[in-house]
């Protein structure tokens, strides 16, 4: 990375300790899907995107992003867990059970008490497009978080809008919640599986991109954002020999990279790394070259 022998020395200690966790998974003889089934491409249906932001909403962090949500506007006071679980957490399950009016399903907090979405409607919405090796929590915590999209209660950054943090109703009686009736045309403004539904139904099938955008960087650069796209970070070749130790936020590349390893982060918890192609040569580079070192 840097030509200082005793940070190298230390980043290869930490390697190798790593490397000797026996808690970490081992070497695979078989190679997985290039894409994973939580975050591969389905036509209408997955991920969400909102243009604006190029903020995404996949199988992968949905459960995470609308555990924020639920803490933010619940104030810790509610939990995605089950019953349970969160009678030692000493908070409020908001999975509601068959014997609930319009249950089983979720109740999402917001204004006028939330609604109710019912576990019915979360497979009316997958219907024969449901990945099978995809857990029901996951399924359920995409569908919630377009729905919060729709009614407006998160900004597009999938964060609970100041509206919503000021006027939610918390507590409230599960019993008493209306149940959320999904009908046609109902989808959140924004990119549904590289397309845009309308009223009347989702679009052609397209590549998942967006609308030609243009962007000054700090360095006084021109960039066009055309579209988004899945690329083996093999194939994306780095434009510079060497990177910083650390991001412009002042964290550790080093420290970053032994976490994805440990699985303690997700290549889904940092910012997607902006690429370009060579129109004669077809390849790949990097404009994002410490993101795209520790991917590699």
């Amino acid at each position: 990375m840097e030509n200082d022998p005793p940070e190298e020395c230390f980043r290869a200690d930490l390697m190798r300790e790593v490397a000797r966790d026996a808690s970490l998974p081992g070497p695979c003889s078989v190679l997985p899907h290039p894409l994973p089934p939580s975050i591969r491409r389905i036509p209408g249906v997955h991920p969400f995107v909102l243009p604006a932001t190029r903020a995404e909403v996949n199988l992968t962090n949905a459960k995470k992003l609308l555990g924020v949500y639920v803490a933010q506007v619940t104030k810790g006071g509610a939990s995605l867990k089950a019953a349970a679980d969160c009678s030692k957490d000493g908070c409020v399950s908001l999975l509601a059970g068959a014997d609930v009016p319009g249950g089983p399903g979720l109740l999402l907090p917001g204004l006028d008490g939330g609604c109710l979405l019912a576990d019915e409607q979360v497979l009316q919405f997958w219907g024969k497009h449901a990945p099978s090796q995809v857990k029901m929590q996951q399924l359920r915590a995409y569908v919630a978080m377009l729905v919060l999209h729709f009614k407006g209660w998160l900004h597009d950054h999938n964060r609970a809008s100041k509206e919503i943090l000021r006027k939610a109703t918390w507590p409230v009686q599960i019993e008493k919640v209306p149940r959320l009736t999904l009908r046609a045309g109902w989808y959140p403004p924004g990119l549904l599986g590289g397309e845009t539904p309308s009223e009347h139904g989702a679009a052609p099938p397209s590549k998942c991109s967006f609308s030609t955008r243009r962007e000054h960087m700090s360095s006084g650069a021109e960039q066009i954002h055309l579209e988004l796209l899945r690329l083996d970070p093999m194939v994306i070749k780095n434009t510079q020999q060497t990177v910083n130790r650390t991001f412009s936020n002042g964290k550790s590349v080093m420290d970053a990279m032994v976490a994805l390893v440990r699985r303690e982060m997700l290549v889904e918890d940092f910012p997607k790394v902006k690429v370009a192609q060579d129109p004669s040569s077809k390849d790949w580079y990097a404009a994002d070259n410490r993101r795209c070192f520790i991917f590699k």
